[in-house]
């Protein structure tokens, strides 16, 4: 049986020069999947390497991790 491939995808309109992140700490799969289950009405939430990284889709979406600044 061939693998099945999924795109997904989330067009964004940056107003300024910078973007507003959240990230936490990667600890496991059942972590990363609750997290997405949770808050997915709210943000979106994606994994790179041994961070979760998480993108407020409307504002005043209450905080779940470390606010950073991306330029």
């Amino acid at each position: 049986m061939g693998r099945q491939l999924q795109l997904n995808f989330t067009p964004l309109r940056v107003r300024g020069d910078a973007i507003r992140l959240q990230t936490l700490p990667f600890e496991d799969a059942q972590q990363f999947r609750n997290l997405r289950d949770k808050h997915r009405a709210h943000y979106a939430v994606t994994r790179r390497s041994d961070q979760i990284v998480a993108l407020p889709l409307a504002s005043g979406a209450t905080p779940m991790g470390k606010r950073r600044l991306f330029r």
